[in-house]
């Protein structure tokens, strides 16, 4: 049933309730997302990490929960990445650097709250070296290259976080993701991709509850 959906231009809204009812799997939508990524990453260099396999197989425990107890919360299989200044477990939190090359022990509490919710993981996205620059690139990695001009850059600091915010979204390499800017909270990479963001006050996301 996957392949008559056009999971290219489609809503997380509509992924989520197409796996909800049967009508794709989690394990198709991210199926779906990591070849887009296999195919598109290279010309964009959007993403820092890809979980390839430990992605699918979270997609098939989650379809196997869904069909056992039903969804696990409102993202029930929806394919996200995560901007590299968030600690994803098991892939190294590197700020958009290259100097840290050990892999986070725990997921921080905004990504297992992500979890928690359904979503999957996919990967992690650049960004410039601390977030300290209004465009995506580094020494380490290049530059992240705008999805409607190659020769155009996707601004920053969240050159390429998630969609529906990046150049991720815009050629559909995963559906919905977290990001934060502080350089340009309110417009510039939004502008450069003609894109929608929904953000939250300054202390509600990202850290760890105390």
């Amino acid at each position: 049933m996957a392949n008559t959906l056009n999971l290219d231009f489609s809503t997380a809204v509509q992924q989520i309730a197409w796996v909800a009812d049967g009508t794709c799997s989690a394990r198709d939508l991210v199926e779906h997302s990591l070849s887009r990524i296999a195919s598109l990453d290279p010309l964009l260099n959007a993403f820092a990490f890809v979980r390839w396999e430990d992605a699918r197989r979270e997609a098939d425990e989650l379809d196997a929960e869904l069909a056992a107890r039903g969804a696990r919360g409102p993202l029930h299989g929806l394919p996200i990445a995560i901007k590299e200044e968030n600690d994803v477990a098991g892939i190294p939190t590197q700020f958009g650097g290259g100097a840290n090359g050990i892999p986070a022990s725990h997921d921080s509490e905004v990504v297992r709250r992500l979890r928690a919710a359904g979503a999957v993981v996919v990967g992690t996205t650049r960004m410039p070296e601390f977030g300290i620059w209004p465009y995506t690139e580094s020494v380490a990695h290049g530059w992240t290259r705008n999805p409607w001009d190659l020769n155009r850059s996707t601004a920053g600091s969240s050159g390429c976080p998630q969609p529906p915010s990046c150049p991720q979204a815009a050629r559909n390499q995963d559906q919905l993701g977290l990001r934060r800017d502080t350089m340009a909270p309110g417009s510039s990479p939004w502008e450069r991709w003609g894109s929608f963001r929904r953000g939250c006050s300054g202390g509600l996301e990202g850290a760890e509850p105390r």
